[in-house]
């Protein structure tokens, strides 16, 4: 509030009063000439009762008078007539208790000051200093009005309280000296030459309780002397004065000077008491003078009446409908506006309550209250009349504008100890006052205050609550709803009522509102035995605020966090939970127990707290032990639900998902769902929690195992929890989180994990929970981020020991081998992996990850070797085997591996060994995994295998991954290295080659020209012209004589240079071949135009002696010949016409050959390699050379690779592409690899185009130095 005072208007201070009842009129206005009626017959009644009252007359005139003129009087409808008279009569029988009362009247407000004593005091001694042991007075009288008990007040009624406790001083008037406008200057020790009428500037007070940080007006500057001065009504009888003052004051009263301290020392700012009672009665004068020298100055002064209370500074305690718990008004200290700096105000019950009696009273009001640093709230009790009051401060320095009740035990009032004796005041069956005191005096600060309501004092009707209770909040009798909190439809845990803070809207900032049961938990009793409290809730906190579980033991003096902590602070969860806390620590004792949301730190507000579903019990003593499982089917009893988890039977379809999301079980035909049917919440926060106990006592090696998938929005995260304190404190031992990496992966490939939409195997070890009894649950954290997905999916939960297979490969003789044939014990099956006949390598079978169908988009399917691979013994471990697959854009394939150097304790994490990315290949082919430094390192170790398909990226997918026969070998024994010269002239079959694809060897002619390919030297020719046209080789006619490379000449219509004519000649070439075999079959082929004949070793093995056109198809014959020097003579003649002739030949035998049955298929991609190594040891030009020819469509090529490094990794050392139909001998540069040892390897990519051809021939392969 900008200016909280301004508007207030403050009615004018009165004299003291004694009697409470009769200290101020605040009723209800009546009719005018309802009080005339009433003043004429209190009159008679004072006549009539004159003799017998003697003094007591005219102090009851007094009390009458000063209520008929001073009071405040408000009109009121007129009493019926029966009431009237009763009132009457009431008047006029009354007698007062105490004869002495004087009525006070105020001092004139006057600006000019009352003469007061002389300015030079008389040297009197001051009073000594009071002490803490009050002076004896007269018998305590009896407060003014008994409101009977039970007391109830809703604050509505203002008479029945009384406020404005100014003490016995009217107005004060005050005369002010400047000494001067400078600090700390110099000051007269008295005021003798400033006498009445000659300041320099005057002016009055209401009341004498002022601080001026400067000039206190009218032009004094900040340096002055001030004289104030008064009357007040006093009798004889003990009064106190109270003062303080800043810098020097004196102060008489009836002339006698009671407090002397001219100076600033030794009691400056504090309070003093002083006890007097005065020498005479009547209207005494009171003469204050001070001055200050700068820096502030300060002087108040009151007069307090035995067993009297006193306000201090600006107080304004009142009814007001600003802020109430129950309508139309409540009590506030400062209506509209803040309390006052340096105040202290009292409200006091006008009257008594008589608990004469009673067995438990209490005293309990609402209240709300804002409290800035250094103002107290205080509530006081005391015995009627006594004047000692037993205060007990319940709030200071804080703020809750949410009513809260508050209750007080009357038979141990302000216990200063709290728990254990009884050491507060028992007022059980005393008669007492009540009252309630916002203390400020110590602060200049102020704030908006406090405020009261639904006052009572009851007896304390205990309700008893203990294990076994049940409250579902259908109806609120259990509870003391403060604040805001009420009971709402607008969420429920079940049924249709649920507790909220705040229904249909934000919680107030500032607010500490509380719901607390009704009665005390009886903890101590047969029936408990392991006591817990339990509740489902939800909530929405903004910026530090926090909601807290908070017990008493001490009969509500104080409260403690039940939990240690808040329950949450600053977060929201709008999904369901159960909370479970433990009261083990309770056991034996009786407490109360309340729920707190505390608003009072930050200005933001939210929705915040739900509650519903309350129970007091015994925690259940079941308890599971290993191995155990659950596959959900027979539904989720084994479980508590959070927020909107639920088993899912069938399958979870979500509409809203952009692909229609569809999601079947793992196994059976049920499974959980966080959120079936839909996305999960925004500020959710849900779990689902193993019902019983798990029991890992007896246990060595306990592991958790479990399938799953998820698909998480933004900044949502995972995690798997255990407890091994029964709940109240969890411990992550699985966590996925948005945009990070699984735990056990090691790195994440381009597009991460935040969505896996395909069945994934978990394991978790709980070595580290072994001999101790643990709570799991599975927990789904989406608080942090606004974005939704459809959430998490788990089945096949299970707790075992952990017992797998280890294979040592080392003594295993053919290495570890699994074609699939005996089914899949062997492995762990994720996604839609699956043994299946629709693709294999050999066998019947193979495993596929999308068995007739494209795999899914937003999968990461794993097919996990089960159990580890010991490499212990090993020098060449290798893993093979075989696959082909098609992979979509921004698709892999993976090969990856984790290790463990410690027996299996620990594991390194999943590394990639091996990736393919957006490929497809569609020729079988065996793989070798890795890389040799890699699987060297893994010798002695264990190692656990696995293949992932992950395809993240793009919605298109395709046919998927096929692996057939996986093998895990050691080599070193099991390869010898072939020594130079290696020859393979592919004629009888052997286990050196690795054949990829349709690769093969088969039986294929192998044609050669008649140059080179016959061996060294060439064909000795002779060219004869036919003059006479017989076609016979005549001597006369020889022409020239030459050599010729090879048999393949087209002269068109021309003829051999040296011949005479274009028409009519003849040539024949002899060579001798040697033969290296014996029984080597040689097919002649031969072409021309026009005759050809062929003779070998003399005979004639093939004749076309005539005339004819070239013809396309060769005539052929086959020769057989051993071992040896054969020689061959060729005869050819030309008649007319074009001249051509060709001679080849084609060896009989095996070659080898990539696609036997036709061409080769597009998309392959598949390798001939020499599976053993070749050693160079001892070399310096090795060679490698082999005959082929080829026809490869357009854009695939045909590769010549070498690995140095056992087949891990290969380099080309020749590269072709398109059609050569000649065998050709190729020769390739080994001199890189002198002194290694080498693999070979033809590969035929054919991945490129989608044309295809007859592909790859390839014979007589050698290796030479």
């Amino acid at each position: 509030m900008s200016d909280p005072r301004a508007n207030r208007a403050r009615p004018p201070r009165v004299g003291a009063r004694r009697f409470r009842l009769t200290s101020q009129s605040r009723t209800s206005g009546q009719a005018l000439i309802e009080y005339v009626l009433i003043v004429t017959l209190i009159t008679i009644a004072i006549i009539a009762v004159l003799a017998i009252t003697g003094p007591a007359v005219g102090n009851v005139f007094s009390n009458a008078v000063y209520n008929l003129l001073e009071g405040t009087v408000e009109p009121r409808e007129p009493l019926e007539a029966d009431e009237f008279w009763t009132q009457v009569a009431a008047v006029a029988s009354y007698t007062p208790e105490n004869p002495s009362l004087i009525t006070n009247t105020p001092a004139p407000h006057t600006s000019t000051p009352t003469v007061g004593p002389s300015p030079t005091p008389s040297p009197v001694t001051p009073s000594p200093e009071p002490t803490g042991t009050a002076t004896p007075g007269p018998s305590p009288t009896p407060p003014d009005q008994n409101f009977g008990y039970p007391f109830n007040d809703d604050g509505s009624d203002q008479d029945n309280w009384e406020f404005d406790w100014d003490g016995p001083i009217g107005v004060w008037n005050a005369e002010f000296w400047d000494m001067a406008d400078a600090d700390g200057v110099s000051y007269e020790p008295d005021m003798s030459s400033m006498p009445p009428g000659s300041g320099d500037w005057q002016t009055t007070y209401e009341s004498l309780d002022e601080y001026w940080g400067d000039s206190p007006g009218g032009g004094v500057t900040k340096s002055f002397y001030a004289r104030f001065t008064n009357t007040a009504m006093l009798e004889n009888m003990e009064y106190t004065l109270k003062l303080r003052k800043d810098d020097g004051a004196r102060v008489w009263i009836d002339g006698v000077l009671l407090y002397d301290s001219w100076s600033w020392s030794p009691d400056r700012d504090d309070w003093q008491e002083i006890k007097f009672t005065p020498a005479s009665t009547g209207e005494i004068p009171i003469v204050v003078e001070m001055f200050d020298n700068g820096w502030g100055a300060r002087m108040s002064v009151f007069i307090i009446e035995p067993g009297d209370m006193l306000d201090e500074g600006d107080c304004n305690w009142r009814v007001s409908d600003e802020e109430f718990r129950s309508p139309p008004t409540a009590w506030s200290d400062s209506p509209g506006a803040n309390y006052d700096s340096y105040s202290r105000c009292i409200l006091a019950l006008r009257g008594y309550i008589d608990l004469r009696g009673s067995t438990r009273p209490k005293l309990d009001f609402w209240d709300r209250y804002d409290l800035e640093w250094g103002a107290h709230a205080i509530v006081s009790v005391s015995v009627a009349g006594t004047g000692n009051w037993t205060d007990l401060e319940i709030h200071h320095d804080e703020i809750n504008l949410g009513w809260t009740r508050e209750s007080f035990d009357l038979t141990n009032f302000a216990d200063p100890d709290g728990p254990g004796p009884n050491l507060g005041r028992d007022f059980s069956n005393d008669i007492i006052e009540i009252r309630f005191i916002l203390d400020n005096s110590g602060s200049g600060n102020t704030r908006d205050g406090w405020w009261i309501d639904d006052i009572s004092v009851t007896e304390d009707l205990l309700k008893r609550y203990t294990v076994g209770f049940s409250d579902d909040m259908e109806g609120g009798l259990n509870w003391y709803a403060g604040g805001s909190w009420a009971r709402s439809n607008e969420a429920v845990h079940s049924g249709t009522k649920a507790w909220s803070d705040s229904p249909g809207g934000n919680y107030a900032h500032g607010s500490n509102n509380i719901l607390e049961l009704d009665g005390i938990v009886d903890l101590d009793n047969d029936a408990v035995v392991d006591p817990e409290v339990v509740f489902w809730h939800r909530f929405d906190l903004e910026r530090y605020d926090s909601i807290n579980i908070e017990v008493s033991t001490d009969n509500r003096y104080s409260w403690e966090l039940l939990t240690g902590n808040p329950l949450a602070y600053r977060e929201t969860n709008f999904s369901w939970q159960q909370s479970v806390i433990s009261l083990r620590d309770y056991v034996g004792q009786e407490i109360f127990l309340r729920f707190r949301i505390d608003a009072r730190s930050h200005s933001n507000v939210a929705d915040g707290w739900w509650i519903d579903d309350f129970s007091l019990r015994n925690a259940p003593d079941t308890v599971i032990t290993p191995d155990w499982c659950d596959n959900m089917e027979v539904g989720g009893g084994e479980w508590v639900a959070d927020g909107t988890w639920a088993v899912v039977t069938g399958s979870d379809h979500n509409p809203t998902q952009p692909r229609n999301q569809t999601i079947h079980p793992h196994s059976g035909g049920q499974f959980w769902s966080d959120s079936p049917g839909m996305d999960y919440l925004d500020d959710t926060d849900s779990s689902l929690m193993l019902r019983a106990k798990l029991d890992l006592s007896a246990n060595s090696n306990p592991e958790m195992v479990f399938w799953h998938q998820w698909d998480l929005g933004y900044s949502e995260d995972l995690y798997v929890e255990v407890s091994d304190d029964d709940g109240e404190n969890w411990t992550t031992v699985w966590t996925y989180q948005y945009n990070g990496v699984p735990t056990g992966y090691t790195s994440v490939v381009d597009h991460g994990y935040n969505t896996v939409l395909s069945w994934t195997r978990e394991v978790i070890n709980l070595n580290a929970y072994v001999g101790t009894v643990i709570k799991v649950r599975f927990r789904l954290d989406a608080l942090y981020g606004s974005s939704v997905n459809d959430g998490w999916w788990l089945d096949d939960v299970c707790f075992q020991e952990h017992n797998e297979p280890v294979w040592r490969v080392a003594t295993m003789t053919n290495g570890f081998r699994d074609g699939f044939e005996l089914g899949d014990n062997n492995w762990y099956a994720g996604g839609t992996w699956i043994i299946s006949p629709e693709n294999k390598y050999e066998g019947s079978v193979a495993y596929t990850d999308s068995f007739g169908v494209n795999y899914g988009h937003q999968t990461n399917a794993v097919l996990e070797l089960r159990g580890a691979l010991d490499f212990s013994g090993m020098v060449k471990p290798t893993i093979y085997y075989w696959d082909r697959f098609s992979l979509h854009y921004e698709d892999y394939a993976l090969v990856e591996v984790n290790v463990s150097d410690d027996n299996g304790a620990t594991w390194s994490g999943w590394k990639e060994l091996d990736r393919r990315r957006y490929e497809t290949t569609t020729s079988w082919d065996r793989q070798q995994v890795g890389r040799a430094a890699d699987m060297t390192s893994y010798i002695d170790k264990l190692v656990r295998f696995r293949f992932r398909l992950y395809a993240v990226r793009d919605g298109r997918t395709a046919d998927g991954w096929y692996i057939d026969d996986f093998w895990v070998v050691e080599r070193d024994t099991r390869e010898l290295a072939h020594n130079l010269s290696f020859f393979e002239d592919v004629e009888t079959e052997n286990n050196y080659w690795v054949m990829d694809g349709t690769w093969t060897r088969m039986s294929v002619p192998r044609v050669v020209d008649s140059g080179a390919s016959l061996g060294p030297g060439g064909w000795a020719a002779q060219y004869y012209n036919d003059d006479n046209r017989n076609r016979s080789f005549d001597a006369g006619e020889l022409d020239f004589t030459q050599t010729d490379a090879e048999i393949d000449f087209d002269w068109r219509g021309g003829r051999p240079a040296g011949i005479d004519s274009d028409n009519y000649f003849l040539v024949r070439w002899t060579r001798t071949v040697s033969v290296e075999n014996d029984d080597s079959v040689y097919q002649i082929q031969a072409q021309s135009d026009d005759g050809i004949r062929v003779y070998v070793d003399g005979n004639l093995e093939l004749n076309r002696w005539v005339d004819r056109g070239f013809n396309s198809t060769p005539d052929t014959a086959d020769v057989t010949l051993d071992q040896g020097d054969h020689v061959f003579v060729v005869e050819y003649y030309e008649r007319t016409g074009d001249a051509r002739v060709r001679v080849r030949f084609a060896f009989g035998g095996w070659v080898f050959h990539d696609s036997p049955s036709g061409d080769y298929f597009h998309q392959n991609n598949m390798s001939l390699t020499l599976e053993s190594p070749i050693d160079l040891s001892g070399t310096s030009n090795p060679t490698l050379s082999y005959w082929e020819r080829r026809f490869l469509g357009n854009g695939d090529r045909a590769y010549t690779e070498v690995s140095d490094d056992g087949g891990f990794t290969w380099s080309r050392v020749r590269s072709v592409s398109g059609d050569d139909s000649r065998w050709r001998l190729r020769f390739i540069d080994l001199s890189r690899y002198a002194g290694d040892q080498i693999n070979i390897r033809f590969r035929l990519d054919a991945r490129d185009n989608s044309n295809v051809d007859d592909g790859w021939y390839i014979d007589d392969i050698l290796v030479a130095e």
